[in-house]
């Protein structure tokens, strides 16, 4: 548990965190001002860019050794790692509309894009940082 709360582990999930609220702000006050569900998706693309994070912090945070259980996480992490920068592809949705700038727009799918870059960063360094210790202890 201790390295889920050391001190630049813990500020970088804060961070992610506020990014990931400010994200579904600009999704909910898009919502309220357009009346319509639009971008709504790319919460459900945040949520599976931050399940390879949470899975790679759970294996740092509670310092997993037993290699069953490792090898079956990195499996569901490789699975659901590639979301994470998916949702930079988003950007095809772009385009004018009717009540909301185009502008605004590709601000909400570049932050919800940099947030779940960032996720997938973080997670893919944490998987590296686990492999690198198995891969020293030969």
């Amino acid at each position: 548990m201790k390295n889920f709360v050391e001190p630049s582990k813990f500020k970088i999930n804060v961070l992610l965190i506020m990014m990931t609220i400010f994200c579904f702000s600009l999704s909910a006050f898009r919502y309220y001002i357009s009346d319509t569900k639009v971008f709504l998706f790319l919460n459900w693309n945040l949520f599976l860019a931050w399940i390879p994070l949470l899975l790679s912090s759970f294996v740092l945070a509670f310092n997993i050794r037993s290699k069953i259980s490792l090898v079956f996480i990195i499996i569901i992490w490789i699975l659901f790692f590639p979301n994470s920068p998916y949702i930079l592809t988003d950007l095809f949705h772009l385009r004018a509309r009717n009540s909301i700038p185009v502008w605004y727009d590709l601000i909400v799918i570049l932050s919800y894009a940099w947030t779940g870059l960032i996720c997938g960063f973080i997670s893919l360094n944490d998987i590296e940082k686990k492999l690198s210790y198995y891969g020293k202890k030969k």
